[in-house]
């Protein structure tokens, strides 16, 4: 383990704010060795001014101190700073957010085609709602995008386009209409503008903007016709989005105004938290399943390359007409063990969309609540699946996620707590095929980790091997085409002392084989008639060491890809069938 510095934080204050709740986490530094400590939440409100009042904040805080008996706030609830090293205080405050602000955004490239689609692929996943493509080739004339620059009040302006030398007088007369089109409005109503195009104009660009509106400058998303990478400016972009929203949300602090080292949208936290993940667990790729009702999102890490996606985005405005709409009937029946009237699934989508996070009260509503989020999920795994940055390595020939490491997180997790049904629902989102982990962020912790890197990569590494976010289980799940009630893997778990279990698997089941938490064991799996540990060549024995987790070895012989049954009745068999084995590994 790297030795701690002495300029390494004592203790570290995450704050999470997201539309239902404010979460706090302490982690300390004891020993040279970075620990999380504990939790605290409150519910989110916010003033007629739409800011975050600082009463939520302080009862989030208040709640920590009485969970890690560590004390952070004064005599006027103020956060006390810095740590004095008896339990008082802290050092250092990181912020992760999902709370939703409206920044809008227009996208002007240098052409409809490439230009405008890199762009809008580098907001896939950002907390961004796009109002407006413009283009140099777009037929509109300059009096006309000019009306609609100024009519439209973006809060950012996304310009790309010609790679590396390329496009460069077409880039200097937008530059030239946007700051003819921003100069006579006053400071506070010019938006910021983000360029990610050919850095031959930049000296050009940065003379013209840079007087009158906030200019940044990322590397080109294209430099060449063969290459896109979005990563850097994605970086520049997520830290705009930081300043917008800190900006439109600031937390009435009265005189004790906050001070944050570090601000991350939680998808991108998500994302860091995962890449470390890998780093640590040796693992190759990751996925993180964020479970947030409609609002499910899912991030991919791979070799240090990382991407999200969102099929509803939360920043996005939407009304339930809209919504409703999107979720028809048949579709969400697929997905649900009972059936379910048009009224019924109205009702539940427009109650969501107005009270999100609400957890089911009723055995109704957690079959609604389970069928939208698997709908939502799925479409959520497409949409990163099609995304240009998305690693073409994460996914199985059937359409399934080929990952080592999966995490499972959101208000659905650390609020729910029920873990085999949670373990289900991403089993049947991303249908995952070979032998992998699966981790759970059971305290809403992870984002928090991912954005505490920025302030020193070992706190999210110590907390890793600390299993402050344990496993959940090791996950066998074999490619299948074939009948169901057939035989087709053997597995046998062989103790340290030598002790074997052996177990054989039939098609079309859904089962568990208890571990205890610090047992290890090796896995001994033979594949038999039609079935593959992997989908990628022809692996049919396999012999791999793992650990105790919170429930054991899963292994899922549904099949891969797994077939939406003919007939809705057989259907609902399935998944009720599917249900009912997932809550018999809990016991």
């Amino acid at each position: 383990m790297l030795p701690i510095t002495k300029k390494a934080p004592k203790s570290l204050l995450v704050i999470d704010i997201g539309l239902i709740e404010i979460q706090t986490h302490l982690i300390e530094r004891n020993d040279d060795v970075y620990r999380w400590a504990g939790v605290g939440r409150a519910s989110t409100t916010l003033s007629m001014t739409g800011s975050v009042t600082w009463k939520c904040l302080v009862n989030a805080m208040q709640q920590l101190e009485l969970t890690t008996d560590h004390k952070l706030l004064g005599s006027e609830s103020e956060v006390i700073s810095p740590e004095n090293g008896q339990g008082l205080g802290v050092d250092r405050i990181c912020l992760t957010w999902s709370l939703p602000v409206s920044i809008k955004a227009i996208l002007f490239g240098l052409t409809s085609g490439f230009s405008i689609s890199n762009a809008q692929c580098l907001l896939e996943g950002m907390p961004v709602e796009v109002v407006n493509l413009m283009s140099a080739t777009d037929g509109r004339s300059d009096k006309e995008k000019m009306d609609i620059l100024l009519s439209q009040r973006p809060d950012l302006i996304v310009l790309t386009g010609g790679v590396d030398g390329g496009g460069i007088q077409v880039l200097k007369d937008v530059i030239d209409l946007l700051v003819h089109s921003f100069t006579p409005l006053p400071q506070e109503l010019r938006p910021e503008i983000l360029f990610t195009g050919n850095t031959s104009v930049s000296e050009y660009l940065i003379a013209r903007v840079k007087p009158i509106m906030k200019l940044y400058v990322a590397p080109n998303i294209q430099p060449s016709t063969d290459v896109l990478d979005l990563q850097p400016a994605r970086e520049t972009l997520a830290d705009i989005c930081n300043r917008i929203w800190m900006k439109q949300h600031k937390l009435q602090t009265g005189s004790h105004p906050l001070k944050y080292d570090h601000v991350r949208p939680v998808t991108l936290a998500m994302e860091d938290f995962i890449t470390i993940q890998g780093l640590c667990k040796k693992t190759n790729g990751g996925l993180a399943m964020v479970m947030n009702g409609l609002f499910t999102s899912i991030s991919a890490s791979l070799d240090g390359h990382s991407t999200s996606h969102q099929y509803l985005n939360t920043c996005v405005g939407l009304d339930a007409e809209q919504l409703i709409e999107k979720f028809p009937l048949e579709d969400v029946a697929n997905w649900m063990p009972c059936d379910i009237t048009r009224d019924d699934l109205t009702e539940y989508l427009v109650s969501e969309f107005l009270y999100p996070g609400r957890l089911p009260v009723t055995g109704a509503t957690d079959a609604l609540y389970g069928g939208v989020a698997r709908l939502t999920g799925k479409r959520t795994w497409r949409g990163i699946c099609g995304k240009q940055d998305f690693p073409d390595q994460l996914v199985a020939r059937s359409g399934g996620a080929q990952v080592d490491s999966i995490l499972v997180s959101g208000p659905r997790m650390y609020q729910y707590q029920n873990y085999n049904t949670v373990l289900l629902e991403m089993l049947d989102v991303l249908q995952p095929v070979g032998i992998f982990e699966v981790y759970i962020d059971r305290e809403g912790l992870a984002a928090g980790l991912g954005t505490a890197a920025q302030v020193d990569p070992r706190i999210p590494v110590h907390c890793i091997l600390g299993h402050a976010v344990p496993k959940l289980a090791t996950v066998i799940a074999p490619a299948y085409k074939g009948r169901e009630d057939i035989r087709i893997l053997t597995v046998t778990v062989i103790s340290q002392d030598g002790h074997e279990i052996t177990c054989e698997i039939n098609s079309g089941k859904l089962i568990s084989i208890p571990l205890g938490t610090d047992e290890q064991v090796e896995i001994r799996i033979r594949a038999e008639h039609g079935a593959r540990l992997f989908e990628s060549g022809h692996t049919l024995k396999i012999t791999i060491p793992t650990s105790g987790s919170v429930m054991g070895i899963v292994v899922d012989t549904r099949g891969r890809p797994m077939k939406v049954q003919k007939g809705l009745r057989k259907q609902q068999a399935w998944i009720k069938r599917s249900i009912i084995e997932a809550q018999e590994m809990a016991r």
